[in-house]
């Protein structure tokens, strides 16, 4: 999976990401899938009305369902 953006892949490549658990394999295999790509500075985070909450998901489901 390549990187989304420029921030992700800084932060693979800090101290910090040792920390959060990212191995160096996964780093390499990162670098290897973006090489070549232009990538944005950040990526946006999607509008909370795009995400749906896993308990009102279950519910609409739920609602849906005849017994």
């Amino acid at each position: 999976m390549p990187f989304k953006s420029s921030a992700q892949r800084r932060f693979f490549h800090s101290p910090g990401a040792t920390k959060a658990g990212i191995k160096p394999t996964t780093i390499k295999k990162f670098d290897k899938e973006s090489k070549g790509l232009a990538l944005p500075e950040t990526v946006q985070m999607p509008d909370s009305d795009d995400v749906i909450n896993p308990d009102k998901k279950f519910k609409l489901l739920r609602s849906k369902l005849k017994y």
